[in-house]
């Protein structure tokens, strides 16, 4: 099953706490989760990737995402199956500085690689958004024990 989550509008999710019934529903979805034009800040990031680890794939449509800090995901990720990441024109920053996208990008990814059981599982990661060239993240990647992750970036 694959569920995709379009509000259609701004879903704030950096203020409040991401919508339970998104929580709820993830042990139905088992192929892959989008989640289209949602703002996502640091606690909500844990809970949605932790919450879909099982899914094949992870799809982020037009997010935009504030991560200020290294997530720990070192126990949310236990048993992950994770397999694909997309982020498909998401921004990791609410304004033009490229090197607040590429600070808080590699927040992520450092968080990412925290779990053992991601490394393992992730195989692919698509990229398309501005300020991240693909050499940039490949090498970020292999700095964390990512290395075999392929880096598809348009």
């Amino acid at each position: 099953m694959s569920l995709a989550f379009n509000p259609g509008i701004k879903c704030n999710c950096i203020d409040p706490i991401i919508p339970k019934s998104l929580i709820r529903l993830s042990f139905k979805v088992l192929k892959e989760a989008t989640f289209d034009t949602f703002s996502i800040g640091l606690p909500q990031v844990k809970r949605l990737v932790a919450a879909y680890k099982h899914v094949g794939a992870l799809i982020f449509k037009y997010c935009i995402f504030s991560i200020p800090s290294v997530p720990d995901f070192s126990k949310a990720l236990t048993n992950c199956q994770l397999q694909k990441l997309v982020f498909l024109g998401s921004d990791f920053s609410n304004s033009s500085d490229e090197s607040n996208t590429l600070s808080q990008f590699k927040n992520l990814v450092q968080g990412l690689a925290s779990s053992s059981d991601l490394r393992l599982s992730l195989k692919e990661v698509k990229i398309n958004f501005w300020g991240i060239s693909h050499n940039e993240v490949k090498q970020f990647f292999e700095k964390n024990q990512l290395g075999d992750v392929k880096i598809i970036s348009d």
